[in-house]
């Protein structure tokens, strides 16, 4: 239903939102109106099965460009779970610095034996998301440098793993590096 239509028959004070799959699409929405945009789908999903093409992180971000500076609340949904959620909050966010205002779960919380459980995993991923980078505003060198403590703290704790795709000059220094900030390393060679 167009949106003009929905605000119509729903009256100036429904919360309207509109589902859009690239920056045109967003635009149009802005502009008429919606009060937040369902991004998406960022990954493939069956809650999403008629859209035209996954957006990823950088496709989301993109539309959250084209978006400039405008009131309008965003979402992206499609996909997103405990595995990927913190790449989707990091890799979501525009050059200009917007960054998304939330997360549409579906799947991930009911297809859960424990939805609760599940759920406050998600909450802590978003939390810590937010801890990192709570603005919209570009992160300076100061506040990247501010961050960097909990950053270690938290990929020691997670025991992150590193794929290092690199040539063997820099292969053990960018190993130990890695350790060194308390994550593990794999290592393979490039043939230059």
């Amino acid at each position: 239903m167009p949106l003009a239509l929905v605000r119509k028959l729903l009256g100036p004070t429904a919360i309207i939102g509109v589902s859009a799959n690239d920056a045109e699409q967003a635009r149009i929405a802005v502009e008429g109106g919606a009060d937040y945009l369902g991004i998406g789908p960022c990954y493939d999903t069956v809650s999403k099965a008629d859209a035209k093409g996954t957006l990823g992180p950088r496709g989301v971000a993109t539309v959250l460009e084209s978006m400039g500076d405008a009131a309008c609340q965003t979402v992206t949904i499609g996909g997103i779970n405990g595995g990927n959620l913190a790449r989707v909050l990091h890799g979501s966010v525009a050059p200009s610095g917007r960054r998304l205002d939330g997360v549409a779960v579906i799947s991930a919380i009911i297809g859960s034996p424990d939805p609760r459980s599940r759920s406050r995993e998600l909450r802590e991923i978003i939390d810590a998301a937010r801890s990192l980078s709570p603005s919209r505003a570009p992160m300076t060198v100061d506040a990247i440098r501010a961050a960097l403590p909990k950053l270690f703290e938290q990929t020691r704790s997670h025991g992150a793993v590193v794929q290092q795709i690199t040539n063997t000059v820099v292969q053990n220094d960018s190993a130990n590096i890695t350790l060194a900030l308390g994550a593990s390393p794999i290592s393979a060679s490039v043939l230059s």
